[in-house]
């Protein structure tokens, strides 16, 4: 059992193991593996823009001098939800809060809880037919089944309601291959597969909640709902890939090694007759440091790898036709319409390539070393749900929106500056720095967005610029750069929204981590670092839109 940060969450976890193998002849082996696991969650927190999240309060809607342990007593003495702002103190009906629930009120009456049960595992058959070849036959499987609550409670600052979701979730995979090793020549080896995989899943979901309050304070219930509770939000979702796969390694005396893969799936979700895609992969690398092993002995492994690939990607379930879904009765009639998004039956699959050079050197015995790469990625055909008229009807569209390009260097360094027989200290530094830039859209587009928020504020992908660029209004400027004041002293601000005012993603990334062990303890500690990359909030728009710009606060 882990406790929670705040009061009343903790998450039980019960997990069972099991696993077995069997020599049934000298050739065969059978082998079977099982995990259980049960999973109790109990007030997980809310999240960002949310009343459930107590954390979003200090920073809007809350009065700073208000003492917090003042409230908890305030809670606990009859638990009722005592606040510090009433929306009417004159009068029964308005002794509820205006903006903010106690907090004590939240983490004990709005909480929710959760449980998961899952069973994973396979079983499998080996026949080693040959010493060069080996036949694997497996079936895997993973499931699970969830139940969630959610509750207001009466009483709270909003309306109170219940919510319940029943989740399934079932993947099956059937694999057959076949394994090959073995010396062609005294210094030539080749490892080789061939493979047949059957993906099979299926998601089973329902979703229903309480309709305008609860009549009963306390019960938990669909049926103790106000009004008519709408019909529920169900979800059936199966899916199936089946795919073929090979590849083949060769490697001469040890130290240079070709390596080619190839795959060719078929997927349920693309549209029929476009749904079987190809993927592929090749590879090589040279182990210098064999060669250099009587020459140089403070090099004690060096490698260059070079590798380009290809992968593809199906689309996401329910993508490609339309269907009709219920909406609630009018009357007594019955209705149907289409989603806000409507599918394409004319999607192909996502596809990124991907090129890759690295060079892997220790010393020293191993006691440092580093492994650096520079890689570029181009991504094409991606499908997202892109905004369109609501004249049309919908309100998104799903699309192959563009191309978008990734390059970047990943380094990592490593050492182990103290190693004595009982006590050693390894260290780990990593960085790395990507750059992305959006090459193509939609049509003609120049800008998709992939997110808005409050204020105008947006996440987009726009033609030139890297994935993720934050978009709202901004200063004017002059043609020397200079910000614009108008007449009464202030800056002016742009009416239009689609400024490009930051970038979400950071300029580099990195980590240090470090590891110390005395004979059989051992202890370790990671410090991530996030350089770059922009932020909003709502706070910092209303301090300096409310201030400097004279937009009102409301």
């Amino acid at each position: 059992m882990t406790g929670g940060t705040l009061p009343n969450s903790k998450i039980v976890k019960n997990i069972l193991n099991f696993g077995s193998t069997y020599k049934i002849t000298d050739r065969l082996t059978a082998s079977a593996l099982a995990n259980y696991s049960k999973v109790e969650g109990l007030g997980r927190y809310g999240s960002g823009y949310s009343g459930l999240n107590v954390n979003q309060n200090f920073r809007q809607w809350y009065q700073t001098n208000v003492d917090i342990v003042a409230q908890k007593d305030a809670y606990f003495r009859n638990k009722q939800n005592v606040s510090w702002n009433w929306a009417d103190p004159s009068s029964p009906e308005g002794l509820v809060p205006k903006y903010t629930d106690n907090y004590y009120w939240i983490r004990y009456q709005n909480y929710q809880n959760d449980t998961r049960s899952r069973i994973f595992g396979n079983a499998s058959l080996n026949y080693r037919a040959t010493d060069w070849l080996n036949i694997l036959g497996r079936v895997s499987l993973d499931t699970y089944n969830e139940f969630q609550e959610e509750r207001v409670a009466v009483g709270s600052q909003g309306a109170a309601s219940y919510a319940r979701t029943d989740r399934s979730f079932n993947e099956t995979n059937f694999d057959l291959i076949a394994n090959f090793d073995k010396n062609v020549t005294e210094q030539l080896n080749l490892k080789a597969l061939l493979g047949v995989n059957i993906r099979k899943s299926l998601l089973n979901s329902a979703f229903s909640t309480t309709n305008g309050g609860l009549i009963v304070p306390g019960l938990y219930s669909i049926s103790n709902s106000v009004g008519a509770v709408a019909a529920p939000i169900e979800n059936y979702e199966p899916k199936e890939v089946d795919g073929f796969f090979g590849g083949a390694t060769l490697t001469y005396d040890e130290y240079l090694t070709l390596e080619g893969t190839f795959r060719r799936d078929k997927s349920s979700t693309l549209p029929e007759g476009e749904n079987a895609y190809n993927y592929y992969s090749i590879a090589g690398s040279w182990l210098f440091s064999k060669q250099l092993k009587d020459k140089v002995n403070w090099i004690s492994s060096g490698k260059l790898r070079v590798n380009y690939a290809t992968v593809g990607n199906d689309a996401p379930w329910g993508s490609t036709k339309n269907v009709y879904t219920s909406q609630n009765l009018f009357g007594s009639s019955i209705l149907f319409a289409y989603p806000f998004t409507t599918n394409n039956p004319s999607l192909k699959l996502e596809q990124t390539e991907s090129s890759e050079i690295g060079l892997d050197m220790a010393f020293l015995g191993d006691r440092i070393g580093f492994d650096a790469s520079y890689y570029l990625t181009k991504t094409k055909n991606q499908i997202i749900p892109v905004a369109v008229s609501a004249a049309t009807g919908f309100t998104n569209t799903y699309v192959n929106a563009g191309v978008i390009r990734n390059n970047g260097v990943e380094v990592s360094l490593y050492g182990s500056p103290i190693k004595t027989q009982n006590f050693s200290w390894n260290i780990n530094i990593n960085w790395t720095k990507n750059n992305s830039k959006v090459l193509e859209l939609y049509n003609d587009s120049r800008n998709l967005q992939l997110a808005s928020f409050q204020a105008g504020i947006s996440v987009n992908a726009t033609l030139g610029e890297p994935y993720g660029t934050i978009q709202g209004k901004d200063y004017v400027y002059n043609a020397n750069g200079q910000k614009v004041i108008d007449k009464e002293g202030y800056y002016k601000v742009t009416t239009s929204t689609n400024n490009v005012i930051g970038n979400i993603n950071p300029k580099w990334i990195g980590g240090i981590y470090n590891s110390f062990k005395y004979e059989n303890v051992s202890l370790g500690f990671l410090i991530d670092i996030r350089s770059g990359g922009n932020v909003w909030s709502l706070d910092q728009f209303y301090a300096t839109y409310t201030d400097i710009c004279q937009i009102p606060l409301v």
